[in-house]
């Protein structure tokens, strides 16, 4: 109660309020006679009123020194409440002097980067990425995520401008990360697709595939649109890929007309071999016949490895019996190729005959090579005498083996 009695007796309750990531101060006044409540914005003040003010000195030490935890609170948030972006430097160096950003005191210590991220962001991401005592401590990287956080909403245009010009990839990326989950979390999905398209592309696929879950809440029809019209190949693919696997869950046959209507594109491989691969799941022969009715190109000749994995983990015996229906060709090389890698661990002598029959000459010697080593391993005698009959040089891998 006494601590109540001073906080309002003396004139201000400081109240931190969080908004959309953003960090807003106001400053409630009550408890004199004839006041009135008002609220005002924090301003700036000059450097000569920096931390040699008495009362910015009083709350830090007050913090420091205060036993009880309720007086510790508001003298920090009262401090965060004054501060500016032409105090925040010298209280930061206060702080961090007094071992704030240690565990013991890491969350005032973000809090407070939260502030300045808010007032003044790029001052802070300097002062931190520059501060020889903050990158001793720990996992330097995490500070960089509350100044992220606390980033004015209506400048991300900056943020990201300032993460990729990081030399060090590590504090690039962690930046990044913690703008686009931040954008996630709002569900600002829009923006977050338009700073996904920007980042690298080794990155894309993780940020995309955690977008299309949120996308989808929006409705299959307006998701279907967004992958469609993405100008990021990575992106791209990826999303369709993503939004297959949905609408094949939702509706499998209109699934199925719909990614057998796209264009035999690799961009759209992905997509179309998910579709295949959840319809394999259930009816491996089915989906297979649907494949092989696919226009010529890469989902065609994709989709097929798919099918012929799901298919041969079930029944090779009939995963084979289908692929030798099939003309020697790129597409029937795709299926061989996938069954040769799913059949030669059990079967190596049986993947060998079906890698000899494949037409590529490359695929087919690598192929080769591989059921044939394993077999060496399983069984030596009979392996060579297979190749002793053989028409083709097997020699030098048995010398190898």
């Amino acid at each position: 109660m006494e601590t109540w009695k001073k906080l309002v007796a003396g004139g201000i309750l400081s109240v931190v309020i969080f908004s959309a990531g953003r960090m807003s101060t106001k400053f409630a006044y009550s408890g004199e006679e004839g006041s009135e409540n008002k609220a005002a914005e924090s301003t700036s003040q000059p450097r000569s009123h920096l931390l040699a003010s008495p009362s910015s000195d009083q709350l830090l030490r007050g913090w420091q020194e205060a036993q009880d935890p309720l007086n510790q609170r508001s003298s920090f948030l009262e401090l965060l409440a004054s501060m500016t972006a032409e105090t925040a430097p010298d209280i930061g160096e206060a702080l961090i002097a007094r071992g704030f950003g240690t565990m013991s005191n890491y969350r005032e210590f973000t809090l407070f980067l939260q502030y300045w991220g808010a007032i003044a962001g790029k001052d802070a991401l300097n002062f931190v990425l520059s501060h020889e005592d903050l990158k001793n401590r720990g996992d330097f990287e995490s500070f960089l995520t509350p100044i992220t956080n606390g980033w004015d909403p209506s400048d991300i245009e900056s943020l990201l401008t300032e993460a990729l010009s990081l030399k060090n990839e590590k504090f690039r990326d962690r930046i990044q990360h913690d703008l686009i989950t931040r954008l996630l979390f709002n569900e600002n999905n829009n923006e977050a697709t338009k700073w996904i398209a920007r980042i690298d592309p080794s990155l894309q696929v993780f940020y995309t595939k955690k977008l299309v879950y949120r996308k989808v809440v929006e409705g299959l029809d307006e998701s279907l649109t967004w992958a469609s019209s993405l100008q990021s190949p990575v992106m791209k693919e990826t999303a369709l890929e993503r939004v297959a696997a949905v609408y094949y869950q939702k509706n499998s046959s209109d699934a199925a007309t719909w990614a057998g209507a796209l264009a035999p594109t690799e961009e759209n491989q992905q997509a179309v071999a998910r579709v295949a691969e959840e319809w394999a799941e259930n009816a491996p022969r089915e989906a297979a016949d649907w494949v092989s009715n696919l226009p010529d190109g890469a989902p065609r000749n994709y989709s097929l490895g798919k099918v012929i994995r799901e298919w041969s983990r079930r029944d090779h015996i009939e995963a084979g019996q289908w692929l030798n229906t099939l003309e020697k060709g790129t597409f029937r090389d795709q299926g061989v190729s996938q069954y040769v890698k799913d059949v030669f661990k059990r079967e190596p002598s049986v993947s060998l005959e079906w890698a000899m029959s494949i037409s590529d000459p490359e695929l087919k010697q690598n192929l080769s090579e591989l059921a044939f080593r394993k077999w060496i391993k399983d069984d030596r005698d009979a392996a060579r005498q297979w190749a002793e009959a053989s028409n083709h040089d097997w020699s030098q891998v048995l010398d190898s083996e």
